[in-house]
């Protein structure tokens, strides 16, 4: 497994001191949910960080207190002053239902025949080596309009505001869409492609540059800013291991198979158990337990492989001083016997729809990639006839923490990390001729001696990250898949 850790603070919310009831333990299952194997009991996943033992969590993620400052933007006719940003920001950031605040100040008003402030967002979409694009304006809303001929000399300053939509109407299709967070993407090659979802405060100036002459000349200044939706699970985790939704519980377990290119060998199964459900907090660990029933022999193979003992990091006093580096030093310092047969990692998927982008290069759409490549297209069969092109990156693998070996099976245990990420990161979404997605994306190979029976498992499981977790009061509640 590729070891990738994550930094001290943000993976507080995995140890729970004062709550030893939550742990990754499957529950027992309910009479209606009948039991899909007889599998060992599951161990509990170790803590990632060690905390204090009266130390209290803080509210996760912390606060916006520090966001009392402002965003000061400088030319040579005005200044303009967006409040309620964190002081030395290089970009000013807003969240669903926030509102914008700023101020202008105009140095030199003479000469200024009319001044207008808007908020703008636009999806853009081009096609590389190729004339194909295609922009969509998700907010084109005029929030304050000045003008000499109505209302005189300009004010020594003005006041304005404007509240982020939650939804935008593409007026083409007339569908309406959640407002897109700031995105951007690149899919390089012939055929290709750009994305970028950007927003901006653009103030527009009209001047009388000679008193003399009726010649008028035009100005603007433009703010981009950042819009990242807050979002939080519905219902939370953990879960037990259950196989079909249900009206209060998430599907948690997902059941696959490895089958052997001889008629008289046995079927391997896999279960793959996310405790905290497929709908979890990007800035948390996600838990995992992968359980193989096979016949002794297999099993005996697969259980050879054994994470190294003890905790994922080593007991320490102090968290103060532990850093991103140390971390990744400690597992890079981990070894195995045995190769470990079971990665798991978190793929981001960004599908284009190509001729509503209108390009002249189109890849048909992959059924046959991972079951979360088809959740992309609305989950309708009636896709194959539609053209789409697509980017995959990896954006976070999973660490086996602990293995157990049980009568008919073979338990591995651990979580998977989404490393720290610039700001502004978000979950999937969907908009007009772009869809973003995330999947757990499972692979096992089969023990050494048996590869020319069996194939290798790759098997994919549509997730949703959220920003916040299930505890926090801010953000849009997601339901589970």
């Amino acid at each position: 497994m590729t070891p990738i850790p994550r930094p001290r603070s943000s993976l507080f919310l995995r140890s729970h001191p004062t709550s030893p009831q939550r742990t990754s333990t499957p529950q027992p299952n309910s009479s209606k949910h009948k039991p899909v194997e007889d599998a060992p009991p599951l161990p509990p996943l170790p803590s990632i960080l060690p905390l204090a033992p009266n130390r209290s969590l803080p509210p996760f993620p912390p606060p916006k207190a520090d966001a009392c400052g402002h965003y000061v933007r400088h030319s040579s006719r005005l200044t303009l002053l967006l409040s309620g940003q964190r002081e030395g920001a290089c970009m000013p950031a807003y969240s669903n239902g926030e509102t914008i605040e700023g101020v202008l100040a105009i140095a030199r008003p003479s000469g200024v025949l009319a001044l207008d402030v808007k908020v703008e967002g636009m999806i853009h979409i081009q096609e590389l080596a190729g004339t194909g694009a295609s922009t969509v304006k998700t907010i084109d809303a005029k929030i304050y309009s000045w003008d000499a001929s109505c209302h005189g000399s300009f004010p020594p300053r003005a006041s304005f505001r404007y509240t982020l939509p939650a939804t935008y109407r593409h007026l083409s299709s007339g569908k309406e869409y959640p407002l897109p967070p700031t995105y951007a993407e690149e899919l390089h090659g012939i055929p290709g492609f750009i994305v970028k979802i950007s927003y901006a405060v653009v103030v527009n100036l009209t001047l009388l540059r000679e008193a003399s002459t009726l010649w008028r000349g035009l100005s603007n200044v433009k703010v981009p800013f950042r819009y990242s939706p807050r979002t939080r699970p519905l219902i939370p985790g953990p879960f037990p291991s259950i196989s079909e939704k249900t009206i209060d519980r998430p599907r948690t377990l997902f059941v696959y198979q490895m089958r052997s290119s001889r008629n008289d060998a046995p079927v391997i199964k896999v279960h793959l158990y996310l405790p905290s459900s497929p709908v979890c907090c990007y800035q948390e660990p996600i838990p995992f337990h992968v359980t193989v029933f096979a016949d002794q022999l297999i099993l005996d193979r697969f259980a050879e492989y054994r994470p190294m003992p003890s905790s994922f990091l080593p007991l320490s006093s102090s968290t103060l001083n532990l850093s991103y580096e140390a971390v990744q030093n400690q597992l890079s310092s981990r070894k195995a016997a045995h190769k470990c047969p079971l990665r798991l990692k978190v793929q981001r998927l960004t599908l284009v729809d190509a001729q509503s982008a209108g390009f002249s290069f189109a890849s048909f759409y992959p059924r046959g990639r991972h079951e979360a490549v088809r959740s992309l297209a609305k989950r309708d069969e009636a896709v194959p006839d539609r053209s789409y092109m697509y980017s995959a990156q990896s954006i976070g693998h999973g660490v086996v923490h602990s293995a157990s070996r049980g009568t008919n099976s073979v338990v591995w245990s651990g979580a998977i990390i989404i490393p720290p990420t610039g700001p502004g990161f978000c979950g999937g979404f969907e908009a007009s001729g772009v869809q973003v997605a995330d999947s757990i994306v499972l692979s096992l190979d089969p023990p050494p001696a048996y590869r020319s029976q069996y194939a290798s498992l790759e098997e994919g499981i549509p997730i949703r990250l959220t920003s916040d977790t299930a505890k926090s009061q801010a953000g849009i509640p997601v339901s589970s898949l």
